[in-house]
């Protein structure tokens, strides 16, 4: 068995305004210099709490985009009926 510090390692994170996703790897970090070894499978780990607020911003977002959208539409056919 190699010695070493086993540690923990982030890969990617996935999501907008918050990460609701993150990827981990487990690797051996000798300590002499030399680059590290993966001893593991890559782990993704999904958080619910974040993707639920993550559909939240989207909904709001969209949401002000289709009420300036539609006052838009109102103050242009109103300004062409006068």
């Amino acid at each position: 068995m190699k010695e070493g510090l086993t540690v923990r390692v982030g890969l990617s994170t996935l999501g907008w305004p918050f990460d609701a996703a993150d990827t981990t790897v487990l690797a051996l970090v000798p300590g002499d210099g030399r680059p590290f070894d993966i001893i593991g499978d890559r782990v993704m780990n999904w958080h619910a709490d974040k993707i639920i607020a993550n559909v939240l911003v989207a909904l709001g977002i969209l949401f002000a985009v289709w009420f300036v959208c539609e006052r838009w539409i109102a103050w242009r056919a109103g300004r062409k009926k006068a």
